[in-house]
């Protein structure tokens, strides 16, 4: 088992998004990272997909992921499963 101090999410390139991994490639991990961001309200990631599956856990607020035209809400104290490729 290893330890890591979680780091504070920082400004990103996409305005309105903090990002910091808690975990991932840099830590020994191959098939998992684990990431913490913050979107300002109206923010929003461009339209992307990843070659695994992705969870998300809302801790405050809410938003909308957008699949296939259908948009699907989700607020705090939900969490969302994206399959891989979606």
């Amino acid at each position: 088992m290893y330890v890591i101090d979680q780091k504070q999410p920082v400004d990103m390139p996409i305005p309105g998004l903090q990002h910091a991994t808690w975990a991932g490639s840099d830590d020994g991990l191959e098939q998992m990272s684990l990431w913490r961001q913050t979107i300002a309200p109206g923010g929003a990631t461009p339209p992307h997909r990843h070659d695994c599956e992705e969870i998300l856990l809302c801790s405050s607020g809410a938003g909308e992921l957008h699949v296939d035209g259908q948009v699907h809400r989700f607020s705090a104290g939900q969490t969302v499963t994206v399959p891989r490729n979606v």
